[in-house]
């Protein structure tokens, strides 16, 4: 197969060790930006080689093989015309993308929250949707249980557009609790589900922290419903702020430890929502966004204990593993993130930082 700009982009996509290197070159065409980064020698990220071959180029073409059999799947990557805008803008954009549906809207508004969400998170998750499908925004959730499927049916209850961001491959339907709503997106013909995984790619707890950086990327805002202290929704307000977006609040009562993560974000200078029309004249008016930012979205989890490690020297992996008394699986994991943000960079079984 000659190699073209879309089976190039999705080699790049899935090569290991070359996050850094990649995202300061991406003005460059991707066949071009191929052949500089290693080309055929580059090989497939670890979790992805799990179901697919060990060469980038050869996994590339076992995808473009898929999309060419599957009606429903598509591909858009960083190159395209098509690709998102505001995703665009983002520090680490997925450099491809494969959806089902239509193409992810330009007006869009993350709505996001915990698992367990109280009756009363539910009710105010309703209103909102409601109001801003009326005043023409398409939704944006993460398909998760509780206030991400909440989200999604209430656009779509309501007649409007929403957008599924997934954390595993475009083909599978996770979590299954979810299952109803995954199909109504794809046949409602407005809305859409997205992924920046091949398909046949199963989630792993890093892929929902990569993947909070798209829901927010995509968004001119992000709505944070309800959050606990350890709420994986404090992600993605994080790299809501870290990209410049509006974050807007929902707070709840006095005390209330299912709020905690909610009310620290305020704390921090997120904007509370007390009102539905003062929400949607600042998400239409630009000079009343009164945008949060911080330096950078935190290094998640033991990834921090591994950066600090190799500040001064490189090292291999299972040297790192016992002197820092990391689980193995938990060291893979914040690796994976680590090595797509391009912080880190590993030849053979040595790591250091980039």
């Amino acid at each position: 197969m000659t190699l073209n700009n879309d089976l190039c982009a999705i080699a790049l996509s899935v090569a290991s060790g070359i996050g850094g290197e990649l995202r300061n070159k991406m003005e460059l065409p991707p066949v071009e930006l191929f052949e500089m980064l290693g080309g055929t020698s580059l090989s497939t990220q670890p979790f992805i080689a799990a179901n697919y071959p060990p060469s980038a180029i050869e996994t590339a073409k076992v995808i473009m093989e898929k999309l060419e059999h599957a009606e429903d799947i598509h591909l858009l990557h960083y190159w395209n015309d098509r690709y998102p805008k505001l995703l665009r803008q983002i520090n680490s954009p997925p450099v491809a993308l494969y959806y089902r549906g239509k193409i992810p809207p330009e007006r869009s508004v993350a709505i996001v929250g915990t698992r367990k969400p109280s009756e009363y998170s539910r009710r105010v998750t309703r209103i909102i949707t409601e109001n801003l499908v009326s005043a023409g925004f398409a939704i944006t959730s993460g398909m998760a249980r509780g206030i991400d499927g909440e989200a999604h049916a209430d656009a779509l209850a309501c007649g409007g557009s929403t957008v599924g961001v997934l954390a595993n491959g475009i083909d599978i339907v996770y979590p299954s609790a979810n299952h109803d709503i995954y199909y109504k997106i794809i046949e409602s013909g407005g809305s859409s589900l997205i992924s920046e995984y091949p398909p046949g790619i199963y989630s792993g707890r890093w892929t929902f922290v990569r993947r909070n950086r798209i829901i927010s990327g995509l968004s001119i805002a992000t709505i944070v419903i309800q959050a606990g202290v350890k709420s994986g929704t404090l992600i993605t307000a994080r790299y809501a702020a870290e990209q410049g977006r509006d974050v807007f609040v929902c707070p709840g009562g006095a005390l209330d430890e299912d709020f905690t993560g909610s009310h620290k974000l305020i704390d921090e200078g997120a904007r509370i929502l007390y009102d539905v029309d003062a929400l949607i004249a600042a998400l239409t008016d630009d000079s009343q966004l009164n945008l949060f930012h911080v330096d950078a979205v935190p290094v998640i989890g033991c990834g921090s204990q591994i950066i600090r490690y190799l500040s001064e020297k490189s090292a291999d992996i299972d040297t790192i593993i016992r002197e820092c008394g990391i689980p193995a699986h938990e060291f893979q994991e914040a690796l994976v993130l680590l090595e797509m943000d391009g912080r880190v960079r590993r030849k053979g079984n040595i790591l250091s930082v980039i």
